[in-house]
């Protein structure tokens, strides 16, 4: 880089503050830390303001990691296909034939994807007394002043039951395991 690191000085302190070059921003670091304050650390160009790297170094590093996640991904444990929903790069898909189609038709290659088997069940639902007591909780400096009355327990325990039985269905992907998906031909679309 070829502009100095700014310079701040003052007749009353001896103390001298650099700033750096391209974004003016000061730096705790001294005159070396504000010289690389807007330098890639991947290439040695000049970087966006607040980065650490250029956007090629980025983009670099990036796809360095989307492989490393990958292949540790692929090096899961194969688990047998029953049926369940899979989710294979935050995509949903009822069942592991509908994502080899699906990504069939999108021109990858179903048999290189993660597919992770999803568990079917109700959303959570939070403890409704608990949730009350820290919303109370926040207006006071002694949090063992409040407590739920037993008439509002009973009302939230009422509550708590109904929510839990209506409780909408989710699918959650299990990390740590994938299926298999087949190639299209063996799919038989």
């Amino acid at each position: 880089m070829g502009e100095p690191v700014v310079e701040f000085r003052s007749e009353q302190s001896p103390t001298v503050v650099y700033a750096c070059p391209m974004c003016k921003l000061t730096n705790a670091g001294g005159r070396a830390a504000a010289a690389a304050c807007c330098v890639c650390i991947g290439c040695g160009a000049p970087a966006a303001r607040g980065r650490t790297m250029c956007e090629a170094c980025s983009e670099i590093a990036a796809e360095r990691r989307a492989r490393e996640r990958h292949a540790a991904e692929v090096a899961w444990p194969v688990v047998d296909d029953n049926g369940e929903p899979v989710c294979v790069d935050d995509r949903f898909y009822e069942s592991a034939h509908e994502a080899a189609v699906a990504l069939w038709e999108d021109g990858e290659d179903p048999t290189v994807a993660v597919a992770m088997p999803c568990t079917v069940g109700p959303a959570g639902t939070p403890d409704l007394v608990e949730v009350v007591e820290v919303a109370w909780m926040g207006g006071f400096d002694d949090p063992d002043v409040i407590e739920v009355p037993a008439a509002a327990r009973q009302a939230l325990a009422a509550a708590q039951e109904l929510c839990e039985a209506n409780a909408p269905t989710v699918w959650a992907p299990r990390t740590g395991e994938r299926v298999q998906l087949e190639a299209v031909a063996d799919v038989g679309r």
